[in-house]
C-alpha cells in the first residue's frame, strides 16, 4: 500500500486532562490511508490528516494530552439579568433629590418673568444646577451667566412633547428652560467646605495702608503713594513718623529677598541726595529670607511683617463684602 506524508491533525474538543478518543477509520482516496473521524459526547469533533502506513484495524484508541488539545468548545455563559434604562427625566430628578450637582449641555431656549420679561432664543448653552437650588445658564462664551437664579429656588423638571423643561422659580419670578432635545447631563457629588479667603495684591495692600496706617506702625501718616524716586524708581509709600520724621514703605506680598532690600536700599540713597538727610525705611512683607534679614541689619532698614490677607480683611471691611461670606 503506498503512503503518503503526514500532515499535522488538527484535534478540536475542550478537554482539560488526558482523555481517550474512539476514533473510526475511512479511507484515504488518494493513497488509501485511513482518515480519521472521531465523536465524544459532548459534541461532534474531526481531524483531518494521513497517516503514514496503514493502521489495519477499523478502530483505535487515541490518547490525546492537552498539549496536543485546541479549545474551541465554550460552555454557555449564565444570562446577565436585564436592565431598565432610566429616562432622562428620572435620572436628573434622582440627582437633584440625592443633593448632587447637575450640569446640562444642550440646545435650548430661555425665558424668564420677574423683574423684567426676556427671552433668549436657540442656542447650546452650559445650565449649572448647584446643591443650594441655585441655577445658572452659560453660554460658550463670556465668564458672566446670562440668566440665573439664586440659592432656594424651586426646581421642577418636565418632559412635554419630547422637549425637556427645567422651570427654576421663586415669589414673583420664573426661569424657564427649555432643551429642545436631550440634553448630555451629568450628576457629581461633590463637598467643599473650605473657608474663603482672598489675597490681596501689592496694590490692594497699599490701599490697606493708605486706609489703616498703623499697619505699619502706631503714628504713621502716609503723605502720598508711588512718590517717584530718582529717573525710574517709585517708592510705595511716601509719609512722616510720629515724631515727624520722613519714612519709606516699600509692600511685598510675597518672602522679601536680598534683591527687595537693596531696592530699598537705593531709594534711601536717592532720597538722602534729593532732601540732605537719610530717611527712615521700612520694608514690609509676610516674611524674609535669613539673607535678606541679615542685609536688613546691614542696611539698618526695618522690617514689618504684613501679609496679604491681613490687607484683605480691610479692603472686604471698605468693600462691604463681610456680609456675603
Amino acid at each position: 500500500m503506498a503512503s503518503c506524508r503526514l500532515r499535522p491533525l488538527l484535534y478540536h474538543c475542550s478537554f482539560a486532562s488526558k482523555v481517550c478518543l474512539h476514533v473510526l477509520l475511512s479511507p484515504c482516496s488518494s493513497c488509501s490511508c485511513p482518515w480519521i473521524i472521531g465523536h465524544f459526547e459532548r459534541g461532534q469533533v474531526f481531524a483531518y490528516g494521513s497517516l503514514r502506513r496503514c493502521l489495519g484495524s477499523a478502530c483505535l484508541v487515541l490518547h490525546l494530552f492537552p498539549r496536543q488539545i485546541r479549545h474551541t468548545y465554550s460552555h454557555p455563559r449564565t444570562a446577565k439579568p436585564s436592565t431598565v434604562k432610566m429616562s432622562w427625566l428620572d435620572k436628573a430628578r434622582k440627582a437633584l433629590a440625592a443633593g448632587h450637582v447637575l450640569i446640562m449641555v444642550g440646545l435650548c431656549i430661555i425665558e424668564y418673568e420677574g423683574r423684567a420679561v426676556s427671552k433668549l432664543g436657540e442656542g447650546e448653552r452650559i445650565v449649572i444646577i448647584k446643591k443650594d437650588r441655585s441655577i445658572l445658564v452659560h453660554r460658550p462664551i463670556g465668564h458672566e451667566p446670562v440668566n440665573w437664579q439664586p440659592h432656594r429656588s424651586k426646581i421642577e423638571l418636565i418632559e412635554e412633547n419630547g422637549r425637556r423643561i427645567i422651570k427654576a422659580s421663586r415669589a414673583n419670578e420664573l426661569l424657564k428652560i427649555v432643551f429642545l432635545n436631550e440634553p448630555e447631563t451629568y450628576a457629581f457629588q461633590l463637598s467643599d467646605d473650605a473657608e474663603f479667603e482672598m489675597y490681596a495684591s501689592e496694590v490692594e495692600m497699599k490701599e490697606a495702608v493708605l486706609l489703616q496706617p498703623d499697619l505699619i506702625e502706631e503714628g504713621f501718616t502716609p503723605l502720598t503713594d508711588e512718590r517717584k524716586v530718582g529717573r525710574t524708581g517709585r517708592v510705595d509709600i511716601f509719609g512722616v513718623d510720629r515724631n515727624g520724621c520722613m519714612t519709606v514703605v516699600e509692600l511685598k506680598r510675597r518672602t522679601a529677598t536680598t534683591n527687595d532690600v537693596k531696592q530699598l536700599q537705593q531709594y534711601v540713597e536717592e532720597l538722602s541726595r534729593e532732601f540732605g538727610k537719610k530717611p527712615r525705611a521700612i520694608l514690609a512683607a509676610p516674611s524674609a529670607t535669613k539673607s535678606a534679614i541679615t542685609f536688613l541689619k546691614t542696611a539698618k532698614i526695618e522690617f514689618r511683617c504684613l501679609t496679604p490677607k491681613t490687607c484683605s480683611k480691610i479692603i472686604r471691611r471698605r468693600n462691604g463684602l463681610d456680609a456675603h461670606l
